[in-house]
């Protein structure tokens, strides 16, 4: 499942797609929780954008890719988690090679979290 089309919307084309396979340096997004407002306690950035995206700009704070202690985006200067919340914006920074551990990490988060959990139906 492609969360980045579900998630993400352009920040220059409200009304167009988003999709992980077709992602490039200097796209910028804006995320869209829509009605589930504790989606941000269980996906994040890392979730949403393919393991080639190295780094990234959240809100004017740069982060980069790491595996622990959950995948996801690193504020470079401070080393902590950076979350995702509704309306943010996400800029892609640097796409390189994904590492086997990005790959084989993200799946297993993600495996290990069932869709249910994440949809708010209150």
């Amino acid at each position: 499942m492609d969360l980045a089309n579900l998630l993400l919307v352009p920040k220059n084309d409200p009304t167009g797609s988003v999709s992980r396979d077709s992602m490039k340096e200097m796209d910028s997004f804006i995320v869209n929780f829509g009605e589930s407002k504790n989606i941000n306690m269980v996906i994040g950035a890392g979730d949403i954008l393919p393991p080639t995206v190295n780094h990234i700009n959240i809100n004017g704070i740069e982060g980069e890719r790491k595996n622990t202690p959950r995948p996801g985006y690193y504020n470079i200067k401070t080393g902590r988690y950076l979350p995702i919340y509704n309306g943010d914006a996400i800029e892609i920074l640097k796409i390189g090679e994904a590492d086997q551990k990005s790959g084989e990490a993200e799946e297993k988060w993600l495996y290990e979290r069932r869709y249910e959990d994440i949809i708010d139906n209150n």
